[in-house]
């Protein structure tokens, strides 16, 4: 640790620590934005006094962090913009100097600056710097170390989190996560987005990228032009590339046939299949996924790909050849079907997903009873959902669990706790108790 003091106007400031880590750049937005440390005596790199009026309001996209603030110095009053950096050196490695979108920035706000470089603008005039170094909250940086050497950040304190705060975050990671399971095709109309969405989710967890490879080498309107289940499984198992072994039994010769036939007049080619898992239960097998998802198809036809409603009550039935077996020539008496985990798969995965996409851009006014029905939903029965509810974690409905698998993967993996709501919550909250006081 080092002890850095200062000293102004005759006033002894109070004593910080700081630990010798790489202070993240948005720990210092943070700081700045929840005036997270002592601005009584603050001094720019002049010695001249600063006065906050107005922080400003924090900047999402591009040019100086901060807009509209306030400040004085020397009890002249300047308004314009506010630019933070870990380094004053930053200012030139960014070039800043050379945009005129930052000649607006009057105080540049570092955590250590270099006392002989000047901050200079396209114009040549030079810009105070504060170094907010000693300024900063003893305890707000006892929390930032805390987090940064926990394996995940937040763990030991997720239970003292207040709820309320938690169910907001997921219900906003949760619509992020509908709008990231769509995002990836953006630019297609509604049906090829719910004929894709549809695909990769009925092959999750073994086969998404597997079944959404197979939707881009079907046209569905070729698919639903094919009247007979032989066909539309015929097709299904042809691009899949599972027509090319070698089996006695008829129904494999006739699929092969009419894939033949088919493949010339629609122009289709296959996959290639050597890297699909078939190291799962029967009932997660690829093929026999298909076989469940063509039936579907073939019960309702392209009205699944505009659900207005639940289609779930009726899967519809594979060609009777399915109906004991479990692969080419291999009997069984087993019954596939669609257990109660699948179809909250294909609702968390699909239905969902896609109804979001619609609302928010077609009929908005049913947002928040879409996002009702969406909190209505069973969570999904996983070994995260179990881990992150040991933690500490309220997940009670389909949303909640959506909205903690996007925090855990996109956040918690990646320790951007600075980003978080919890992580912003815990270094800006100054309760006292063991939980902050580390």
């Amino acid at each position: 640790m080092l002890l850095y003091k200062n000293f102004f106007h005759g006033k002894k400031t109070s004593v910080f620590h700081f630990c010798d880590m790489k202070m993240p750049e948005k720990f210092l937005h943070l700081v700045w934005n929840h005036l997270l440390f002592e601005f009584s005596y603050l001094q720019s790199n002049q010695n001249e006094p600063i006065k906050i009026v107005n922080k400003g309001k924090y900047n999402f996209g591009q040019g100086p962090d901060f807009k509209e603030a306030v400040i004085e110095i020397q009890n002249i009053q300047w308004n314009g913009n506010i630019e933070i950096e870990t380094h004053s050196q930053n200012w030139y490695e960014h070039k800043h100097h050379k945009n005129p979108e930052f000649n607006s920035v009057i105080l540049l706000v570092c955590y250590e600056h270099d006392d002989k470089v000047k901050i200079i603008n396209s114009n040549g005039w030079e810009i105070p710097v504060l170094v907010l170094k000693p300024f900063i909250l003893q305890e707000v940086i006892n929390k930032l170390e805390i987090l940064l050497q926990q394996e995940i950040p937040c763990k030991p304190f997720i239970p003292h989190f207040p709820t309320a705060l938690q169910k907001s975050l997921l219900t906003q990671k949760a619509m992020e996560r509908l709008d990231n399971k769509v995002m990836v095709f953006k630019g297609l109309d509604l049906e090829m987005i719910s004929w894709k969405l549809l695909w990769k989710a009925f092959g999750d967890p073994y086969h998404s990228d597997f079944f959404l490879e197979i939707s881009e080498k079907l046209n569905p309107q070729y698919f639903f032009e094919c009247t007979e289940i032989l066909e539309k499984e015929a097709i299904a198992f042809g691009i899949a590339g599972f027509l090319n072994g070698i089996y006695e039994d008829s129904y494999f010769h006739k699929l092969k046939e009419l894939w033949n036939y088919l493949k010339v007049k629609y122009s289709l080619t296959e996959i290639n299949p050597q890297f699909v898992n078939f190291k799962t239960r029967f009932h997660s097998y690829p093929h026999i996924l298909l076989v469940q998802l063509v039936a579907w198809f073939h019960e309702h036809g392209n009205l699944l790909l505009l659900p207005q409603k639940f289609y779930f009550e009726n899967f519809g039935k594979p060609s009777n050849y399915w109906q004991n077996h479990t692969f080419f020539d291999r009997p069984s008496k087993v019954k596939i079907g669609i257990g109660k985990q699948k179809i909250l798969k294909l609702l968390l995965n699909w239905y969902f997903p896609f109804h979001w996409h619609y609302a928010k851009y077609y009929q908005k006014e049913n947002m928040e009873k879409f996002l009702e029905e969406f909190s209505e939903t069973e969570k999904e029965d996983s070994q995260l959902i179990k881990k992150m509810e040991n933690w500490g974690w309220k997940i009670e409905n389909g949303l909640e669990s959506q909205g903690v698998i996007e925090l855990y993967k996109k956040f918690c993996l990646e320790r951007r706790c600075l980003e978080c709501g919890l992580g912003q919550w815990y270094l800006k909250n100054k309760k006292e108790s063991i939980l902050f006081n580390g």
